[in-house]
């Protein structure tokens, strides 16, 4: 197929991937944490892969259905462990259109059912779902619980997503 007649994700995925390497930036991979909302569970996830992602990962988060801001209680809950989520903002799918993840992975069902299939074959899709602790009685305390069992996935996604890296991001 010559370029000409490229389909525009293709030549739109050529241009990225060659920008990355004449800019210097070393990017090895991808991943993307999918949530409906993006302002709580994937925003912490996300996160928390950021503070155990080596050099040369980009960690981005998005919703089906993004609201107006992070819930307080994350913002909050996430600080107590090292994690500065007070600058995100919730993004949609269409923040992210255009890049390519090697990653997908979505944290809740209804991110899973609205996305059940992503365009790019070669991305790996990963699910496991953990409670809205928006929902939950006591949203507050639940936050924590959620964060807790979000942090020991991050560490299991981290042993194996990022053991091939080479070196550690030096802490900002």
């Amino acid at each position: 197929m010559s370029p000409l007649t490229q389909p525009a994700w293709i030549k739109k995925w050529l241009e990225d991937d060659k920008r990355r390497l004449l800019s210097g930036l070393n990017v090895r991979v991808r991943i993307l944490v999918l949530c409906s909302g993006n302002v709580a569970r994937s925003q912490m996830l996300a996160g928390f892969l950021r503070q155990r992602a080596p050099e040369g990962v980009e960690v981005y988060s998005a919703g089906t259905k993004p609201e107006a801001r992070l819930w307080p209680p994350v913002v909050e809950a996430m600080r107590e462990v090292g994690v500065d989520l007070s600058q995100e903002r919730p993004k949609g799918i269409e923040a992210v259109d255009g890049l390519r993840f090697d990653y997908v992975i979505s944290v809740c069902d209804a991110a899973k059912e609205a996305c059940p299939i992503w365009p790019d074959p070669e991305t790996v899709r990963l699910h496991r779902s953990f409670p809205d602790p928006r929902s939950a009685e006591n949203g507050e305390k639940a936050v924590r619980a959620v964060r807790d069992e979000l942090r020991k996935w991050a560490d299991e996604l981290a042993a194996t997503l990022f053991a091939a890296s080479q070196k550690p991001r030096a802490p900002e």
